[in-house]
Order: C-alpha cells, then structure tokens, then sequence
C-alpha cells in the first residue's frame, strides 16, 4: 500500500512536471517579440499605361503633344505681343521722319513735339543765311507749326518763318492751303544748310510733303525765288541773331 501510494505520488509529481514544462514552453513562445510591421510594397503608379489601356494606344502621347503645342503657341503669341508693343513704342517715340508741322488733318502722321520756351528765354528775331538776314516769325508751339503759313496773305520781302524742333529729325512740310508759293530751307543742328526745296506751290488737297534726306532742327520758310536771288545754297552756314 506505501509502495503503491509512493509510486501513485511519483507518478503525479511526473505528470506534474511535464505539465509545468509545457506551459513554461508554451509561454516563452507566447512572450516572443513580434517581428516589426513592414507595409506592404507600393507599386509604382503607371498612369500612362493605365489611360491607354481605356483609352487606347497614342492617347496620352498625343495629349503630352497638345500640351507642348499649346505651350508653344503661348510662346509665340507673348513674343509678338513684345514685337507690337516695341513696334507701337518706335513708331511713337522712335519715328520722327513722318511729322508734318504744317497741318494736323493727316491722321497718319504724328505731330512734332513742341519745345519749352519761357518768357526769359532768347527766340531768334533775325537769321543770317551766309551773309543774308531774314526777320524771322516764330512756329515753336504744336499749334504754331501746324498754322505755319497758311492763314498769312502776304510774306514781306525780308520776312520768314522758321521753325524749330526739340530735337533732330527728318521734319516733312508740305504747302497745303497757302496763299503764295515759297522755298523751303532746312538747317541742321549744326546750323548748316543741308537741303532746300524751291517754288514750292500752293494746293488744296492731296498735297505733296517735302523734307530733307539729313536730320534737322530747323526749317526756314520764305518766298518763293530767295534762296536763288540770294544766292543760297547748301552748305551754307546759319547764324541766329536774338
């Protein structure tokens, strides 16, 4: 009975034993760490494979071609819009080869920009052409230069208008509306005579303009026949007496 008791109890320790070895097993592989959470890979996006499987072959090619055109045309348009706006600021600024002092009714050409003249500053009262002298009448204001001559019925013998500008340029005239025919005498900067136009005859419409090949800065009008009486001729130095 002590002997089957004893065995009964070594029996029990055994199994014991094993009971506790298996939950020690079981929970060191409970307590092992997780391995760490790695996301799964990302495809890589395939966008224009996936437009042209819907939509067919050359569809986004030929988007990405439209695109570029479009950009293109952008370009384009900006730089002729930057060519126009240059054009517009040399044919304002720039172009002084077109202006007719006499008269404003030609809507295509510009008027020339007057110069300041105040009240304490010299204006010519005479000219000296070589060795001739003219008592001058004025057209320095916009106003003056498009009036020129034209409302004046007589032109003494002596008398001329000059004409002044606040820079050189190539002046055109022409004898719209005048009374008598004239010469037409222009100056450079220099105060040399670089060009004359002689008998220049009185129109009404579709009147000619005369200018000079060289820049200028002034012009001298008088009656017709005195740059020939007078001997006149290009080259010819020009002294302004205040």
């Amino acid at each position: 009975m002590g002997y089957m008791f004893g065995w009964i109890r070594k029996r029990e320790d055994k199994e014991n034993a094993d009971i506790k070895f298996k939950t020690v097993r079981r929970s060191a592989a409970w307590e092992e760490p997780a391995p760490a959470y790695r996301p799964p890979p990302v495809e890589e996006p395939i966008i224009i494979e996936q437009v042209e499987a819907s939509r067919g072959p050359g569809f986004m090619q030929n988007i990405l071609i439209k695109v570029k055109k479009d950009r293109l045309t952008k370009l384009l348009l900006a730089l002729l819009i930057g060519i126009l706006l240059l054009l517009l600021f040399l044919a304002v600024f720039g172009s002084r080869g077109t202006i007719t002092p006499i008269d404003s009714g030609s809507p295509s050409t510009p008027r020339s920009p007057p110069i300041s003249i105040s009240g304490s500053t010299p204006v010519p009262k005479q000219i000296i052409i070589d060795d001739t002298t003219c008592f001058a009448k004025l057209a320095v204001t916009n106003q003056e230069q498009i009036r020129g001559l034209r409302f004046t019925p007589t032109l003494g013998a002596n008398e001329c208008m000059l004409y002044i500008f606040n820079q050189p340029g190539r002046y055109a005239f022409w004898a719209k509306d005048m009374q008598y025919p004239m010469d037409i005498i222009f100056i450079s900067a220099g105060n040399r005579v670089v060009s004359i136009v002689e008998n220049v005859s009185p129109c009404t419409q579709n009147c000619p303009t005369y200018q000079s090949d060289d820049p200028i800065l002034y012009t001298v009008e008088v009656n017709a026949g005195y740059a020939e009486n007078h001997l006149i001729d290009i080259g010819d130095p020009v002294k302004f007496v205040y």
